[in-house]
């Protein structure tokens, strides 16, 4: 399945996955969710609208489509973020082989779970009009990055009918750059956007099953997190946001 050409839309692609998925726990896009959530809550008072699932080469395009009723089709401030790579190059001291060959029982679930260290890197870019704005949001972003921001989400497994809740859990980092006259396009330079590239990476762990086993856990995300995802947002964009994730088929 390839991407509709020119386009950053991923819930244009369809189909089945072609890989058996049923026993991989996707980090990717639970905590593309958790820290999505994130950035709503403490940076755009609960807005989850103020996010579009784009990199930094769409987010004007996906904000104009996300956001129709706006005369300009923006509305600052707003943000960008979707996952860019994910890769064994985390930078904490979390590598253990016995938690990656022999796993660790969860004795609610009757099974076992295997965890290796991984680092999530995502594009992300705050886009706003007013300089106090850049300057209050660049303040936040560096108290953020100094005191080590943590971040989790609730994920629940499901094996012969036995069932366990368990925290995933992510460390934040930033890579900042801002930009206080933001000028790569003409119409730019006279609206004076000015921008906050930000570059999020989470370190946390990517989670497997009893591996070879012939009955599997079933991961997913919890519906009280998924539910929190509703309570301040538009029910029609955060169903389009779980399907730009392709999530949608995924929820206990």
């Amino acid at each position: 399945m390839n991407d509709v050409k020119g386009s950053d839309r991923s819930f244009e692609m369809v189909g089945k996955s072609f890989f058996d998925t049923s026993d991989i726990l996707n980090v990717n896009h639970i905590m593309t969710l958790a820290l999505w959530k994130y950035f709503a809550n403490n940076y755009f008072k609960g807005d989850m609208q103020r996010l579009v699932y784009s990199s930094n080469d769409y987010a004007f395009r996906r904000r104009h489509e996300t956001n129709p009723g706006d005369v300009q089709g923006l509305n600052f401030p707003f943000m960008n973020i979707k996952l860019r790579n994910i890769s064994n190059n985390n930078d904490r001291n979390w590598k253990n082989r016995s938690l990656e060959a022999s796993g660790v029982y969860q004795q609610a679930l009757g099974a076992k779970i295997y965890l290796t260290p991984v680092r999530l890197e995502f594009d992300a870019t705050m886009f706003l009009h007013k300089e106090a704005d850049l300057h209050a949001a660049s303040n936040k972003f560096l108290w953020d990055n100094a005191v080590e921001t943590f971040i989790q989400a609730e994920v629940e497994a499901e094996l012969n009918s036995r069932k366990a809740v368990f925290k995933l859990q992510a460390y934040l980092d930033y890579e900042m750059e801002y930009d206080n006259q933001y000028n790569e396009k003409e119409w730019l330079e006279k609206n004076k956007i000015r921008t906050i590239a930000i570059q999020p990476s989470l370190n946390t762990f990517l989670v497997n099953t009893q591996i070879g086993s012939h009955t599997k856990p079933r991961f997913a995300m919890t519906k009280k997190f998924i539910l929190s995802l509703y309570e301040n947002s538009n029910i029609n964009f955060v169903d389009h946001l779980l399907e730009d994730l392709e999530w949608s088929s995924q929820v206990m």
